[in-house]
């Protein structure tokens, strides 16, 4: 059954005449019949008579029509809705990403999604630090943050307001050189690096979308490893951080990818419990992308 046979069948009820409905739609009276021919065959049933003054529905006929209008009022309601979706959706989709070394993990994947369903939107993407990416989600300066986070710590202390979704799971390792002075001593266990210093890039407090202070990365890893809380220098941003380390100063606690894509790098894989989670986050009230993450799986 044609949506273009309903409407025909519905101008012929209004207009009476099968001539009538033929003038109103502009189309020729053979092939207006013969698709009111077709319809009632598909249907099955006979839909209306030819009556010496004009059309009369059948008992079947008038309760299709019925149905019909409530079809077509349906369709319209939809198209308008759809209208007024796509006047409010973007031109452009604006991600911000994590200050990291790796994302060829779960982003190409991410990417491609966004790519298929966002009808040719541009999408923009940048990298900041997390402050910087959840000062701009809050402002509505981006649509999407990608976070990664201490397992389990998104799922509890994540803001009101917010939606999230778990991109992927990564294995957490001390990241150092060979070039580490106690590295280069015989007998070097992992402990040793307990009497370096613990790289990090620099990380205000943020009360923000997690609703909570965010410490130095990697300390409670390190205090919990070593027993003792380790020496710490902030540096200015991760490629700072990543040049330090590779000329043999300190070591950092990072994705085990980042020295697994380095052969400069060396790395100690850490227990289950130090994983880290990547999840990409956004606010409710942005309805587009909500309704575009619904669709993945």
């Amino acid at each position: 059954m044609k949506l273009s046979q309903i409407k025909y069948f519905l101008q012929i009820a209004e207009s009476k005449t099968i001539t009538k409905a033929a003038s109103e739609l502009f189309i020729s009276q053979p092939a207006l019949s013969k698709q009111m021919t077709l319809l009632e065959k598909e249907i099955g049933a006979v839909l209306f008579i030819r009556a010496t003054n004009g059309i009369v529905l059948t008992e079947a006929g008038s309760e299709f029509a019925k149905d019909c209008k409530k079809i077509l009022n349906l369709i319209e309601d939809s198209v308008e809705k759809a209208k007024r979706i796509h006047e409010k959706e973007p031109n452009e989709i604006r991600i911000g990403l994590f200050d990291g070394m790796v994302i060829d993990d779960f982003m190409p994947d991410l990417y491609g999604f966004w790519d298929k369903n966002t009808s040719g939107k541009e999408i923009i993407i940048s990298r900041n630090s997390m402050q910087d990416n959840f000062e701009k989600l809050e402002n509505d300066k981006l649509d999407m943050v990608v976070c990664i986070s201490e397992k389990n710590k998104v799922k509890l202390n994540l803001k009101e307001g917010y939606e999230k979704l778990f991109l992927t799971s990564r294995k957490g390792a001390f990241i150092y050189s060979a070039k580490l002075p106690c590295v280069k001593k015989s007998g070097f266990t992992i402990t040793d690096l307990k009497n370096e210093k613990l790289l990090s890039v620099k990380r205000k407090d943020l009360a923000g979308i997690f609703g909570g202070k965010i410490e130095h990365v990697g300390v409670n890893v390190a205090t919990k490893m070593f027993g003792e809380k380790p020496e710490i220098e902030e540096v200015e941003n991760i490629l700072s951080l990543m040049t330090n380390i590779k000329y043999g100063k300190g070591y950092t606690i990072l994705s085990k990818l980042v020295a697994d894509t380095d052969p400069s790098l060396l790395s100690y894989e850490l227990p289950e419990e130090f994983d880290a989670e990547i999840y990409a986050i956004w606010k409710k009230s942005n309805l587009f992308v909500n309704r575009v993450m619904k669709l993945w799986n």
